[in-house]
């Protein structure tokens, strides 16, 4: 897998399930399924659109509704993390 840890800034890295298509010049990395990451502290969930902040509450990224389908916290293999409900 590559690592991108030296370019990104964030705790986590986030998979976004998408029909959009990364620019051709663009540094996102991508699985080998077609799902684009991003490395932030946390995304939420705003009037249906993603939103991915720093630590301090910075805007890293935002995905418009009807952009994406699915996110999830990403593994090192690229996998979705294993999620705990209460």
């Amino acid at each position: 897998m590559r690592k991108y840890f030296a370019k990104h800034q964030g705790s986590k890295r986030w998979g976004i399930r998408t029909p959009l298509e990364p620019a051709e010049e663009s540094d996102v990395y991508t699985s080998k399924a077609g799902h684009p990451f991003i490395w932030s502290d946390a995304v939420e969930l705003r009037d249906g659109a993603l939103v991915f902040r720093t630590e301090g509450g910075h805007l890293k990224a935002a995905i418009a509704p009807g952009g994406w389908d699915a996110v999830y916290e990403a593994l090192e293999d690229d996998t979705p993390a294993p999620v705990e409900s209460t």
